[in-house]
């Protein structure tokens, strides 16, 4: 991370933090204007699933912005048909407290950067397995093809197991292929199959 890519990657992940605080600070109706539109993009207000504990609800929002709806607003030939049409209306559908061009800009090095560090990431799980060709996981993951890759910004509230009714994440499996986290707080845990919880 010393290198200038890693400097680079550094310097977009915090300028994604900023505007994901900007966006987290706005009034609960600016960030419900956005709404949720499907299960890749959209708002969530917090106490929108079920909590950690029992007869709790979740103790986060969240913002889910589409790899294909930021990066095909420049780059309208390189999109599916899904998304074309509402990636050329004069108004794309990104929240409107984070719709300038600069904060599109920060989306799209973001989404860009994660892209590239997963790519690279499968392409060595590829090639430790021994998997050639149309086997290998980058091939099932083509920048030119549609895709449900998404970016997603989490702010948790906090909250007191004891007397909170909003708490915390419940436990879950990603399904993506691979989750790409930055975090620069304690709290997430993890599982190995067949092990105890591992905090991160």
């Amino acid at each position: 991370l010393q290198g200038i890519d890693g400097r680079r990657m550094l310097d977009d992940q915090q300028e994604t933090l900023k505007l994901m605080h900007r966006f987290f600070e706005s009034p609960l109706e600016v960030k419900n204007e956005y709404g949720l539109v499907s299960p890749h993009l959209g708002y969530e207000p917090v106490g929108s699933r079920t909590g950690v504990l029992e007869n709790t609800k979740d103790g986060y929002e969240m913002i889910k912005v589409s790899y294909l709806r930021v990066s095909c607003k420049h780059h309208v030939n390189l999109c599916p048909q899904v998304s074309r049409d509402e990636i050329q209306r004069d108004a794309p559908h990104i929240p409107r407290n984070i719709k300038n061009s600069g904060d599109i800009k920060v989306l799209e090095n973001a989404i860009a950067g994660s892209n590239i560090i997963t790519k690279t990431i499968l392409s060595a799980l590829s090639t430790g397995l021994g998997l050639t060709g149309a086997a290998r996981f980058e091939n099932s993951h083509r920048n030119h093809r549609p895709s449900t890759s998404t970016l997603a910004m989490m702010h948790y509230i906090p909250s007191d197991p004891v007397t909170d009714k909003n708490i915390g994440h419940q436990k879950h499996t990603d399904i993506s292929s691979l989750t790409l986290l930055f975090s620069e707080q304690w709290g997430l845990q993890i599982r190995p199959p067949g092990k105890a919880l591992l905090p991160t």
